[in-house]
């Protein structure tokens, strides 16, 4: 096949790719805009029917989350997991089957009205659902407004039906003028052709498109791995001058200890020969001391024992670090030890009574913390935390405005009172 021919295939490959990456970006987006608009209209019906239940508290916690929109509204599995953890269970594990279901289509070949329908009915014609939209109305009510912007919106990407069929038609009356105009360049080639040795200015413009398009996928490819490597090089980087620290303090002990026991034994000997020495002198005066011994002995005993005093009351300070909390609301107590995990210890705790059953516990305010607290707030932070605002996934630091509380029972510790914790 000619070089020309063969460059405009492979760019016609390329664009190939790009837009069928496209097509399935749209219809995720898509997927996630119905389910946004879904679980907001069934959460707020639920609510306005309920108004005192627990349900109702949760949905005015978690309505900012709902921004829905095609570009802007959270991934389906994301909904259903806050959804899961705010007491709205039911629905959420109705919603992650059937939304899990459609997203496992293959709209490769389908156009604009074949994927509208099949989203449309994938949500409405499921049994998941099926009597749970006769139930709850205004969700019932959504099924046309969502087949009319689903259509608008996926048009941008996918042919309607009336243009596919149109494109077949045109693409089979130009099928013989196009074999025409390839035969007429295949013999321009054959008449211009080149000595084997001239520069093929051609297969070099191939070459450079071609390692463009492998460049930009494995640029796109690598950026999330690009983010893991960065996290454990900086926590490679904080353990490092560490291990070199006790190594050095361990070397240093090693070596300094023949000269401390040879100090040592010349200083017991000294002392020995003093001690002889002054025996002899002293045993005349020794009776009259006793009393005085006795008297020392009394006070030492007393010092001693208010440093002993002093000393537990400072162990009872002890500090302890805690990874992530089980799901109702209990830390295992195995898990809990005093020497901070630099890739697991999500909070500090500080024991508060004499026999280490009682603590007050914080969230540890770190980097790494953060990061994925706010990644995962339903499992690190709903289970022990009360949240005072709303979710931000870009924030900073969590601070804990008011510590809470935990109690040693058996082989957990209990959480008594959630810390009140916000995000900045």
């Amino acid at each position: 096949m000619p070089i020309k021919v063969k460059l405009v295939a492979l760019l016609i490959m390329i664009s190939g790719f790009a837009h069928a990456a496209d097509k399935k970006d749209a219809f995720i987006k898509a997927i996630d805009y119905c389910n946004c608009r879904i679980a907001n209209t069934y959460c707020k019906q639920y609510s306005e029917m309920k108004p005192e239940s627990s349900e109702k508290k949760s949905f005015e916690k978690i309505n900012s989350i709902f921004k829905c929109s095609f570009d802007q509204s959270l991934p389906f599995d994301s909904i259903n997991g806050i959804l899961k953890t705010n007491n709205f269970a039911e629905f959420s594990k109705k919603s992650s089957v059937v939304f899990g279901r459609i997203i496992k289509e293959d709209i490769q070949t389908l156009n604009t009205e074949e994927i509208v329908s099949k989203i449309i009915s994938g949500i409405y014609e499921s049994a998941e659902f099926k009597s749970f939209f006769v139930q709850y109305s205004e969700v019932g009510s959504l099924k046309e407004p969502l087949r009319n912007e689903l259509s608008s919106y996926l048009n941008k990407f996918f042919t309607s039906k009336t243009a596919k069929t149109g494109s077949s038609e045109k693409d089979a009356t130009t099928e013989t003028e196009l074999q025409k105009e390839v035969s007429r360049l295949e013999r321009l080639i054959q008449d211009n052709k080149t000595s084997p040795f001239s520069l093929n200015w051609l297969s070099i413009i191939l070459m450079v498109v071609l390692s463009g398009a492998v460049f930009i996928i494995l640029k796109l490819s690598q950026t999330s791995l690009n983010e893991r490597i960065d996290r454990h090089r900086t926590e490679l980087d904080s353990i490092v001058p560490k291990l070199d620290l006790i190594d050095q303090k361990q070397r240093g002990e090693s070596l300094g200890q023949p000269s401390s026991q040879n100090s040592n034994s010349n200083d017991f000997k000294k002392a020995t020969e003093r001690n002889i020495s002054d025996l002899n002198s002293a045993i005349t005066v020794l009776q009259s001391d006793v009393a005085k011994l006795n008297m020392k002995s009394q006070d030492n005993f007393e010092t001693s024992s208010s440093q002993s005093q002093q000393i537990s009351k400072k162990q009872r300070a002890d500090i302890l670090y805690a990874p992530i909390p089980n799901k109702d609301g209990s830390f295992t107590a195995t898990n809990v030890t005093n020497i901070e995990n630099q890739s697991s210890s999500f909070y500090k705790f500080t024991i508060t009574d004499n026999l280490s059953q009682k603590a007050t516990f914080e969230f540890l305010n770190v980097e790494r913390a953060i990061k994925d607290a706010t990644s995962s707030p339903e499992l690190i932070l709903n289970p022990v935390c009360r949240i005072k605002n709303a979710l931000n996934q870009n924030a900073k630091r969590i601070k804990t405005t008011t510590p809470g509380t935990v109690v040693k029972q058996n082989d957990k510790w209990i959480v008594d009172k959630p810390a009140e914790i916000e995000y900045e």
